[in-house]
């Protein structure tokens, strides 16, 4: 059974390694190998640490489904910004996304927020379009690598 629970440092292995597989697996469609390589490296101790930063600087929730992190998502309400929701490829399409995103919408107007913006993958594009988001321009997309990918910036109204 999948409980919502806000991310605790020792999930931040678990998040790192289920980004990655996301990323390589849920994303190939859509951007070549490079690409993913450069979006989500390899999980090193570094990007362990990327993910217990984000946790300090964001409101980062998970999707735990009987002590497997099924998925994650983050907002940073002082910028009315949608950072993160990844969930498990065996997860996908079984709904833990969407209550990621109900759960952080939640989170968002408890902080006072009136609207969430986001940058896209060209991969999730119409997951967030099914969640209410509308596309505001396609851009090219600066990665953790460096690199840059297609996206879409997109903004959803919460009120």
């Amino acid at each position: 059974m999948i409980t919502i629970r806000s991310a605790i440092p020792d999930d931040a292995e678990a998040i790192a390694h289920l980004h990655r597989q996301a990323v390589q697996e849920l994303a190939k469609d859509h951007y070549s190998l490079e690409e993913r390589e450069d979006w989500s490296p390899s999980v090193d101790q570094g990007r362990i640490d990327k993910f217990l930063n984000e946790m300090k600087e964001a409101i980062m929730i998970v999707a735990d489904n009987d002590g497997i992190v099924a998925g994650f998502g983050s907002i940073i309400p002082s910028e009315n910004e949608l950072h993160a929701c990844y969930v498990l490829p065996s997860f996908a399409r079984q709904g833990v996304g969407s209550k990621i995103m109900d759960k952080l919408e939640e989170i968002a107007k408890e902080h006072g927020l009136i609207m969430l913006k986001l940058n896209s993958s060209m991969s999730a594009e119409a997951f967030y379009k099914a969640k209410g988001f509308s596309v505001v321009q396609y851009r090219r997309y600066t990665t953790n690598g460096g690199g840059q990918i297609d996206s879409v910036d997109m903004i959803k109204n919460l009120s």
